[in-house]
């Protein structure tokens, strides 16, 4: 009995430390676990570099297919996640002798959206319906659209004040995307022009002064995104001016009566057709 019960003891004890020893390889992994191996997460920090001043178009070597980014407000979001039909105009411009598609368009412009905000559209992922695009700055791109935001204007400043935040804004944006982006060409966008007289007609019930005041406001706005542009060398895509009417104001016909702010379905294709032609005749994508 007392030699069976050594055995016994042995075989216990021996047992145990295969337990002990178990426990402390899953919770103590060698150097070769996955858990302590090193992962590399792209940055999304600004490259730091020289302040903005001028801007310099880079020369974009020719390619297969080209990718395009766009920026703003729900002015722009109208156009699709995608861009829609100016995705087709453009490739039906483009054409390529293999057929493949050329120009590929991923749209971070998102409704209800600032001046003030548009770094979150550059250094997150932006969700539309069931599509998610990674953190524009966490990509390659050849061309990058910055619409005015102007239907956002920032109403909760003095004006004078929010005119200088916006140029304020877009002088760090430029400063980033310069630095990030040397070889991607960057362009301003002007949207289209708001009606004074029956600008959100539906929810501004009150008198016709108030209406104008708002329009005036948004076109200010949209001004100053243009002369941004002017004086630093931006290209500039004006569909602001192209959609005023010979007495100064937004042509109705481009606007949507629902609303009336957003686009109509003619003024999506305005949009589209202005911004296409422009970058097709302009040659800063070659053909």
């Amino acid at each position: 009995m007392g030699v069976k019960r050594i055995l016994l003891e042995r075989i216990f004890g021996i047992g145990l430390l295969a337990i002990i020893l178990s426990i402390g390889f899953y919770f103590f992994p060698t150097k070769t676990n996955t858990i302590f191996q090193t992962i590399h997460i792209p940055t999304l920090t600004p490259i730091p570099g020289p302040q903005f001043s001028s801007y310099h178009l880079p020369t974009i070597a020719k390619k297969d297919y080209y990718t395009i980014a766009m920026v703003g407000d729900s002015m722009t979001a109208a156009l699709g996640v995608h861009g829609g039909k100016l995705s087709e105009q453009l490739n039906a411009m483009f054409q390529s002798t293999s057929g493949h598609q050329r120009i590929l368009i991923d749209n971070y412009a998102q409704g209800a959206t600032n001046i003030l905000q548009m770094n979150d559209q550059m250094t997150k992922k932006i969700t539309t319906g069931d599509v998610t695009l990674d953190p524009l700055l966490s990509r390659h791109v050849d061309m990058i659209l910055i619409e005015s935001y102007g239907y956002n204007p920032l109403s909760q400043f003095p004006r004078a004040e929010g005119l200088q935040k916006q140029t304020d804004a877009l002088q760090k944006i430029m400063t980033t995307l310069t630095n990030h982006y040397p070889n991607t060409a960057i362009i301003f966008v002007a949207t289209i022009a708001p009606n004074k007289e029956t600008y959100a007609l539906e929810e501004k019930t009150g008198a016709l002064s108030d209406r104008i005041a708002e329009a005036e406001e948004r076109s200010t706005f949209i001004q100053n995104h243009m002369n941004f542009a002017k004086t630093h060398n931006i290209p500039l895509i004006d569909i602001y001016d192209a959609s005023l009417t010979p007495d100064g104001d937004g042509n109705i016909l481009y606007i949507s009566q629902t609303d009336h702010i957003h686009p109509s379905f003619a003024g999506i294709d305005f949009i589209n057709n202005e911004i296409a032609h422009f970058i097709y005749d302009s040659h800063i994508l070659p053909e």
